[in-house]
């Protein structure tokens, strides 16, 4: 199955935290493994012995790690849904404090699959590859999709960057 710029599918941990009312972590945080893309439908994941490499990939570049020596260790298909869809489906789920993005560099698609005018999270924590300032990471499409959003850069840490819901900025 080929993999174009425009439909990129991510299998991505969900990590969803709730703050108790002492401010404390909650102990019933939800940690979801599922297939995240911008429509519905089943996707071939391919995992190799390198796990930085396991995507949703084209066969173009399956082959081009295995002509590396990189060994294919499974394939299989993954039902995937937008995270609007899959957050839906949870059943009572409290607010969402914090929703922790790591897809390797494809974090805008998670972000444009959400709905958040149902699923608002209070902070978002993901990764912005490639910059190598603040100007850089303001100026990214993942910054900017949240800026859009009413999210605020909060704080940044290498790759990492933290945005706020702009109702809780001071």
């Amino acid at each position: 199955m080929s993999t174009s710029a425009r439909t990129t599918h991510l299998l991505f941990r969900i990590r969803i935290y709730s703050i108790n009312q002492a401010g404390e972590a909650s102990t019933g945080d939800t940690n979801i493994e599922v297939g995240v893309s911008l429509r519905a439908g089943s996707l071939r994941f391919s995992m190799f012995d390198d796990p930085a490499l396991n995507g949703f990939l084209s066969d173009e570049i399956v082959q081009a790690h295995l002509n590396r020596g990189i060994k294919l260790i499974e394939q299989t298909n993954i039902e995937c849904q937008p995270l609007k869809v899959i957050l839906r489906g949870l059943r009572m789920l409290p607010p969402i404090d914090l929703l922790a993005i790591d897809v390797e560099g494809l974090d805008l698609e998670v972000i444009k699959s959400n709905d958040f005018s149902e699923h608002r999270p209070k902070l978002i924590l993901t990764e912005i590859l490639g910059t190598s300032d603040m100007t850089s990471v303001v100026d990214s499409q993942v910054a900017r999709a949240l800026m859009i959003e009413g999210y605020k850069l909060f704080s940044r840490l290498h790759f990492s960057v933290l945005f706020m819901d702009s109702v809780y900025v001071r």
